[in-house]
């Protein structure tokens, strides 16, 4: 429930990597005005499609601009656990719009899927400074693992 701190009452969040939709039914659930989900995955869309059957996912290419094009205006992109899968994880932050909110998440392991990891916080801002302005970021353990959470503006 922290990332809701993150949120304002005006954000409308589109959801880029959305996977099977627990984060836009945890979102919809909270009262947080969802635009849209967005994923590679036909598969994943279907199950977003049922779990949360009154918000709009489509599937669509993280690397195209129209991905990102407004199905429905947003002022808050979201990507969770998705730039760490992008060859070329700077075109999510090329592909949206100027002044738009960003909160990202990437974990600190790597694994099969994975073209990059960090080691740190810092490492992350390192890596994105230069395309978003952050405002602020934290870290999560969960066991032996981390998520790292970054947020500001674009």
């Amino acid at each position: 429930k922290w990332i809701l701190t993150k949120l304002d009452d005006d954000d409308v969040v589109a959801d880029f990597g959305c996977g099977p939709g627990q984060f836009a039914h945890f979102l919809t659930d909270n009262g947080v005005k969802y635009a849209y989900g967005v994923d590679f995955s036909e598969q994943a869309i279907q199950m977003a499609r049922k779990l949360v059957p009154n918000e709009d996912f489509f599937t669509g290419d993280l690397y195209k601009y129209d991905s990102y094009l407004g199905f429905y205006d947003y002022n808050t992109a979201i990507s969770l656990e998705t730039l760490e899968h992008m060859e070329n994880d700077f075109a999510f932050f090329e592909n949206v719009e100027d002044e738009t909110k960003i909160i990202i998440s990437v974990p600190d392991f790597d694994s099969l899927s994975h073209v990059r990891y960090f080691n740190s916080l810092q490492e992350l801002k390192d890596r994105y400074r230069e395309h978003m302005n952050i405002s602020g970021g934290k870290t999560f353990t969960l066991g032996k693992k981390r998520i790292f959470l970054l947020w500001g503006r674009k």
